[in-house]
């Protein structure tokens, strides 16, 4: 009798663990997923930056460098680089806007950096590649 109210309690002891290991992968997916849509819609923010996101979430600095690592393959910053040059690139391509207007609206803090970022990445100054893709 001993032995089986032990096997029964190890069953038990099984089956709380896999419920809190489910609902623990559950929250992280749904952290991971707000996390990385807070980024996607707020990139254009200049206050962007890991302690407000890491705050916004109520996690630690160091979890959301490893998580951004992670899912995106890159380090924070220049993931956030990376979106504000991409959405850039296309307002560029389709708009008429001054490129330092650009530069701003996207979350750059200064036309020097913005300059400075898009040529690292994209091989060429923001006006030369504007007028290479609109073929003006």
């Amino acid at each position: 009798p001993l032995s089986n109210l032990f096997r029964q309690l190890e069953q038990v002891c099984e089956n709380l663990c896999d419920e809190v290991e489910k609902r623990k992968k559950s929250h992280n997916t749904k952290l991971k997923d707000s996390i990385l849509a807070f980024v996607q819609m707020n990139y254009w923010r200049q206050d962007v930056y890991a302690e407000n996101v890491a705050k916004e979430f109520g996690i630690c600095e160091k979890y959301l460098f490893s998580f951004i690592k992670e899912q995106t393959g890159k380090s924070f910053s220049n993931y956030i680089e990376g979106l504000r040059l991409e959405k850039a690139a296309i307002l560029m391509r389709e708009s008429d806007l001054a490129i330092s207007q650009i530069a701003l609206d996207v979350g750059f803090a200064s036309k020097n950096t913005f300059y400075k970022a898009f040529k690292r990445v994209y091989g060429l100054s923001p006006s030369t590649w504007r007028t290479s893709v609109k073929g003006v």
